[in-house]
């Protein structure tokens, strides 16, 4: 501290002048404090523009100021997530679901066949779907379809439903000191996150029960999880992708892109649909859609299912009205054109 600042400081922390009794003393003690008040306001004005001045430099501020606000998470546009992001390879695993109607349920992310997957195991049904993160930390979850679980909650009204209202709103997640929070687009916090075990699952199970294994990821499951914006890509904004669009190809199919988060699409005799987003450093992430038919794998799948380009995506490149899916790599998946 210098020794302007440590004037000012002092003038405003000097004592009262004592108290005197005398009619002479009085007067003299009204002239000291008229002094003082003149001392006291140049003093506080040096201190604070002193203060200021060091704001601006970048001085750190004093202990017990308030923290800087963390930037928005938004949905569309721009799913800028917060500033400590979490692992995607980290989150696999077992996660009690805390804060929703679904209190208790266990979250488990990556299953036996995909590491994209997850199963949310309530004591009554449950739900199994997609997911995905970028590496700063911006989300996106689907369900596909329903999950039976124990035999006194078959027949029970949306025991089967495939539909989690709660985990369509997430777009972000931040790790917290007990594990992480799933947010919203206006950063309120939709679900807590807490580690729990295989054994936590409530015992059930059927069939169903071989979802409750995780994979072991492998060096290809690991970069698709943590891969950053790939060469080519383009830092677009969101809402830029919101449209129709058609994949180049004789196929008659599409793939719209919704500005609430969500795309559909359609071709052939295949349909997709999930929730997709961008982060502000131009990683673009898309949930897969439900497997389809097996009568639907024909040699022109790959020119008509546009959704499975987006779900593999992890960057996009955007040319007057063709946008191009890029791969973790970089790899044009493929084109797709605006329809006006």
């Amino acid at each position: 501290m210098d020794d302007d600042v440590r004037g000012a400081l002092a003038t405003l922390l000097e004592p009262e002048p004592a108290m005197r009794s005398t009619v002479a003393d009085d007067v003299r003690r009204g002239r000291a404090l008229r002094m003082r008040r003149q001392r006291w306001l140049a003093g506080g004005v040096a201190a604070a523009l002193v203060l200021g001045i060091a704001g601006l430099v970048g001085v750190p501020r004093m202990a017990g100021g308030p923290l800087p606000t963390p930037g928005a998470v938004t949905g569309l546009p721009s799913a800028a997530a917060p500033s400590t992001a979490a692992s995607a390879v980290q989150l696999i695993g077992y996660w009690r679901v805390t804060g929703t109607e679904d209190d208790g349920a266990i979250l488990q992310f990556g299953s036996r066949d995909s590491t994209t997957a997850f199963v949310l195991w309530r004591r009554c049904g449950g739900a199994i779907g997609d997911w995905r993160l970028s590496p700063s930390g911006a989300m996106v979850m689907s369900s596909w379809t329903g999950l039976s679980r124990g035999s006194e909650c078959r027949g029970r009204p949306g025991a089967l439903s495939p539909r989690v209202p709660w985990l369509d709103e997430v777009i972000a997640l931040q790790p917290d000191r007990t594990g992480y929070l799933l947010l919203s687009p206006s950063r309120t916090v939709v679900a807590g996150l807490v580690p729990a075990e295989r054994s936590d699952i409530e015992p059930d199970a059927g069939p169903t029960d071989v979802m409750a294994d995780l994979p072991a990821a492998t060096d290809a499951d690991r970069h698709a999880l943590t891969a950053a914006a790939p060469p080519g890509s383009q830092p677009l904004d969101p809402s830029e992708l919101v449209g129709r669009w058609t994949p180049h190809g004789p196929a008659p199919a599409h793939l719209e892109l919704a500005g609430d988060g969500t795309y559909s699409g359609a071709g052939g005799c295949g349909h997709g649909r999930g929730r997709w987003t961008i982060d502000a450093a131009g990683v673009l992430i898309a949930t897969g859609s439900p497997p389809v038919a097996a009568d639907c794998a024909t040699p022109e799948a790959p020119s008509v299912w546009a959704w499975v380009w987006l779900a593999e995506a992890r960057g996009a490149r955007l040319t007057g009205q063709t946008l191009a899916l890029l791969g973790p790599d970089g790899r044009v998946l493929g084109t797709l054109t605006r329809q006006a």
